[in-house]
């Protein structure tokens, strides 16, 4: 669904797609009217960023999944 989008380069990242987006424009922004997803973002990033360490690459610092689909 497309929605409000601030800016022409926020509505390119995100190939104009604004649901969960939420009003900050950033895919990885916590949602406070969806704390169970956001919760599940952050773990899963976190899990990810785990596995990379964990095959040597420490100076990585940040890991985000972005979904495909909803």
């Amino acid at each position: 669904a497309t929605g409000r989008i601030y800016s022409s380069l926020v509505a390119r990242r995100h190939s104009l797609l604004s649901h969960g987006i939420g009003r900050s424009g950033d895919i990885n922004a916590v949602q406070p009217k969806a704390a169970g997803s956001s919760l599940l973002n952050k773990l899963t990033n976190e899990l990810v960023l785990d596995a990379i360490h964990a095959l040597g690459l420490r100076t990585i610092t940040h890991a985000v999944v972005i979904p495909m689909a909803t």
